[in-house]
């Protein structure tokens, strides 16, 4: 981490803390949701490094959240651009990170939380299904080419249940 890289979905603030030696701070965390194992960080990582911004989706009361965000808001982070997109139904605040770097609009990547993962959706809380495929379909407006960073490693778990589901596919 440096003073330039944002942290994102901050849950273990020793390995956050861990990665930013030898740097001044965080500039920033970007939680996409509420949830503790995307947010449980944010306290410690303020406490060891004061005045770190904690970016959040406005309607999902994010813990430690400095700077509530809405669908749509634009911001920057050191040399990255951060653009913001409102993803409910996981939990309905929950929001997805757009970031390219000033000098490379074309090539950016996307943080997703708990919306997509490889192979698969998200479950959906606090909203519905047809919330959690128009979020889902916000994917297809991004630019390309878009690195995708999904909040959790379930691949094998999905790929196995596809399976399952059409074992001749």
């Amino acid at each position: 981490v440096s003073a330039t890289k944002p942290v994102f979905d901050a849950l273990d603030a020793a390995g956050v803390a861990a990665n930013a030696a030898g740097s001044p701070s965080p500039v920033s965390i970007l939680t996409t949701h509420k949830h503790m194992d995307h947010c449980a960080g944010n306290s410690a990582v303020l406490k060891k490094f004061p005045g770190t911004e904690v970016y959040g989706g406005r309607i999902d009361n994010v813990k430690e959240c400095t700077k509530p965000l809405d669908d749509g808001d634009v911001f920057q982070v050191g040399e990255l651009d951060v653009a913001v997109y409102h993803a409910p139904a996981h939990p309905s605040g929950h929001v997805l990170y757009h970031v390219h770097h000033k000098a490379d609009k074309a090539n950016g990547a996307v943080f997703t939380g708990d919306v997509i993962f490889v192979a698969g959706l998200g479950a959906f809380f606090e909203g519905n299904a047809k919330q959690f495929v128009g979020s889902a379909k916000k994917f297809a407006s991004l630019p390309g080419p878009t690195a995708v960073y999904c909040g959790h490693e379930y691949t094998m778990n999905f790929m196995k249940y596809a399976a399952e589901v059409e074992p001749t596919n």
